[in-house]
């Protein structure tokens, strides 16, 4: 997630916090229970009880406008949502900043309510005012989580609990969205979107589809998308950098192998002005250095660069291929 994105998301999330807080002080007021309150603790006998005489679940309250399925969602009660679902609640509901209840399961990894709301056909697309999305929550720092979580809500949510709740959910989500897929790395879910008709060249958080494959170090995928239309030469929105040059840089000779094959282009230079030959020659001090400040492993020294030169000789065989194949 870029930075100003972030910060928006901080800000949206903040104001929706600021409400509850509100809340909270209010409930602590009164003892009557309401569906909000109900849905909030979990209770669903209340629920239940409520629902009979009439409650209304697609009604925000009134001080925060928040609703019952999202209070609910929040506070990670699956079987309270269950009810909620099945009673008529909107599973696209939105609060006042246009939060829906996914977009909140996914923030706190919250698998089983978020499985729920899939089941009852949740849209994923859906953004709130400022565009985030449920994928995008899953990245959220747990810095940022834990200030929510716990420092505000007292939810008493692990760093561990979050970061698996969030990893299956992304296992969730890759059988209903081409990006989430490509984050996952899941082969069959991606062939599955593009013969649905998946844009293999769509952006995922400013870096292609076919780049995210190529740092995974996976193959078959790469040539997944190549074979179906994405653009090998696609530069990265931020560094200009290719599929190839990744490749080269990581020393992933598979990856390599399949974009060459697919007429990948080892001239293209990023916005420093350094092509994939360049890249290929870096000193394995220079490339632990990048690699630290991008946060990706990188192979042993004497195996990196050993498949570095292996690269270089693809490259050297199809130039090779090439001019043989020129008329005279």
């Amino acid at each position: 997630m870029n930075p100003l994105m972030r910060i928006a998301c901080y800000a949206t999330v903040f104001l929706s916090l600021v409400s509850l807080q509100a809340q909270d002080t209010d409930e602590a007021e009164s003892e009557q229970v309401d569906v909000w309150s109900a849905a909030e603790s979990g209770d669903v006998e209340a629920l239940q009880k409520l629902v009979k005489e009439g409650a209304d679940l697609n009604t925000s309250r009134a001080d925060d406008q928040q609703l019952p399925l999202a209070l609910a969602t929040r506070n990670g009660h699956a079987e309270a949502v269950k009810f909620l679902l099945e009673s008529g609640a909107d599973v696209d509901g939105q609060d006042a900043d246009g939060n829906t209840a996914a977009l909140a399961a996914a923030f706190f990894g919250y698998s089983d309510v978020f499985e729920a709301l899939v089941g009852a056909e949740a849209n994923l697309s859906l953004g709130n005012n400022i565009g985030l999305v449920p994928s995008s929550a899953l990245q959220m720092d747990w810095g940022f989580t834990n200030a929510i979580a716990n420092d505000a809500l007292q939810l008493g949510l692990t760093e561990a609990e979050v970061t698996e709740g969030r990893t299956a959910i992304l296992g969730q989500m890759a059988k209903f969205d081409f990006g989430a897929a490509i984050a996952l790395g899941d082969l069959d879910a991606i062939l599955s979107h593009i013969e649905e008709g998946a844009d293999v060249n769509a952006l995922i958080e400013g870096t292609s589809p076919l780049l995210i494959a190529t740092i995974q170090g996976r193959s078959d995928i790469v040539s997944a998308l190549t074979k179906a239309g994405a653009d090998v030469d696609a530069q990265n929105q931020t560094t200009g950098g290719t599929a190839l040059a990744a490749a080269a840089f990581l020393g992933s000779t598979e990856v390599a192998k399949a974009l060459i094959n697919a007429g990948a282009d080892p001239s293209i230079t990023d916005y420093q002005g350094t092509d994939v030959i360049a890249t290929l020659e870096l000193d394995y001090e220079t490339t632990s250095y990048f690699a630290s400040i991008i946060g990706i492993e990188i192979l042993p020294e004497q195996d990196l660069m050993a498949a570095r030169e292996a690269i270089k000789e693809m490259l050297a065989d199809d130039e090779e291929e090439e001019a043989e194949s020129e008329p005279d």
